[in-house]
């Protein structure tokens, strides 16, 4: 081997030690970021990826699929923006979101356990953050309480306990402690607790956690129902301020309820826009109100 093929090699070597030291050293710096995720959500988890990148180790945990693996799983573009992917076992069969948010939530406590992080951020692949620079902001909020959740007990929404599970900012510590007082009415199941709102919230009282209430509630809990006169969600609180929070996935649903215009283009995952979806990409390209129509009606 000639020298210029020893010195290609020994670059290589280093650029190589280079990348594998950084991603290392991710892990245990920054905050550690949840991301939840299933099949369904794949339409805008590439944009909520993005939004979260920069803020430390990503760890997906995703919903077992129904269908074909192959075929339900994130596109290699998602892979190179997720450091760590966890398919938990299947729970289809439990319904509502509850007892499988559990195992999103307990599987991610306990991999991040060796991380040397302090703290933890959630979010569901359905929702963004426009602004991330603000979760330095959110991190003052915090200051040394436990955690900050994008919204907690209304009491013209809560009779009971209540704290929002889409979106928060936690200890990593307090997240074990959380995880591990939830799991004794998971195993086996007690249906008493009611949701993962009301279980977070009965946990968060019980443990004596210190939870910092945001500034700003939301209107409403699930982001997606409140709109000025030119389509734009409004009111979501702190979150949606300080983060430019929006839940996606709420928002197209409700946005065809309503009769309103879709959510931008460019948040969408083309190649998972479904039958009845496709009128957006005339409404899209060409601006006609019978695309728009359309879309309504399916």
């Amino acid at each position: 081997m000639n020298q210029e093929a020893i010195d290609k090699k020994d670059a290589w070597i280093i650029e190589r030690d280079r990348i594998v030291n950084e991603r290392a050293a991710k892990f245990h710096s920054g905050i550690n970021v949840v991301v939840t995720a299933h099949a369904e959500q794949r339409i805008f988890m590439q944009a909520c990826l993005e939004s979260v990148k920069d803020f430390g180790h990503v760890l997906v945990v995703y919903d077992n699929p129904a269908g074909r693996y192959d075929t339900h799983l994130p596109d290699p573009e998602m892979f190179k923006l997720i450091d760590s992917f966890i398919m938990k076992h299947p729970t289809r069969e439990h319904p509502g979101p509850t007892y499988p948010q559990f195992w999103n939530f307990k599987h991610a406590a306990d991999f991040l356990y060796g991380s040397k992080a302090e703290h933890v951020f959630v979010i569901g692949a359905d929702s963004i953050l426009e602004r991330p620079e603000g979760i330095k902001e959110i991190k003052d909020m915090l200051g040394e309480s436990d955690l900050i959740s994008c919204s907690t007990k209304n009491p013209t929404r809560h009779s009971g306990v209540y704290c929002n599970s889409k979106s928060f900012l936690i200890k990593k510590i307090s997240f074990i402690k959380l995880m591990e007082f939830i799991e004794q009415t998971f195993i086996p199941f007690d249906k008493q607790y009611g949701n993962m709102e009301s279980r977070f919230g009965l946990a968060i009282k019980d443990l004596m956690l210190d939870e910092v209430v945001v500034p700003e509630l939301p209107l409403e809990d699930q982001f997606a129902h409140a709109y000025d006169d030119k389509d734009n969600c409004i009111q979501r609180g702190t979150w949606g301020d300080v983060l430019g929070y929006r839940h996606l996935g709420g928002e197209h649903k409700i946005r065809r309820m309503q009769k309103r215009i879709p959510i931008e283009e460019k948040y969408f995952g083309m190649k998972y826009l479904r039958s009845q979806e496709k009128f957006l990409l005339t409404w899209w390209k060409e601006n006609k109100q019978e695309s728009l129509e359309a879309w309504w009606k399916t």
